[in-house]
């Protein structure tokens, strides 16, 4: 769930069985929900920030019959003047579980998004990593050096204090 231009956007999410790619949106003037263009992906266990105007989903699974299936590395970008979602990069890990607090940099526009969660087993990404995004869509996924391995963890809090 993720907060963009006065309106709330819920993406994704699942019940017992299935993902769902589909997106409402909240609008806080007009007190009411609104069906928004769905995802390209079916996506549960993800995360959505707002970064450079736009929503992005990432990471996530689909589901099938109850079980987790096809862990995904994709990062998607809903841009709300467009009103449509593009697949633009890939985490080039999957990862699933995620959260992701945004920290914003204004000396060069660019906006890094800390995720903490599961990446794929033998990856040496552990459960933290750094999404640094551009305004161009540019990206790059870093390891986060820690002294000890945290417990690996699914659908943790993530924030980022001033």
């Amino acid at each position: 769930m993720a907060t963009l231009e006065g309106k709330i956007y819920a993406c994704g999410g699942a019940n017992f069985n299935f993902a769902f790619s589909s997106v409402e949106a909240y609008d806080l003037q007009k007190n009411r929900w609104h069906s928004a263009p769905p995802m390209k992906r079916a996506r549960a266990f993800h995360d959505v920030v707002v970064a450079h105007g736009c929503l992005y989903a990432l990471g996530g699974a689909e589901m099938q019959n109850g079980q987790i299936a096809n862990v995904q590395a994709s990062v998607e970008k809903f841009c709300p003047q467009t009103n449509h979602w593009t697949i633009i990069k890939s985490l080039n890990l999957p990862a699933w579980g995620i959260r992701a607090a945004v920290n914003e940099r204004p000396r060069d526009q660019d906006v890094d998004v800390y995720i903490v969660g599961q990446f794929v087993v033998g990856s040496d990404y552990g459960a933290i990593a750094r999404l640094c995004l551009g305004d161009d869509d540019t990206y790059m996924l870093v390891r986060v050096p820690y002294v000890d391995e945290p417990s690996p963890r699914i659908q943790a809090g993530v924030v980022i204090l001033p």
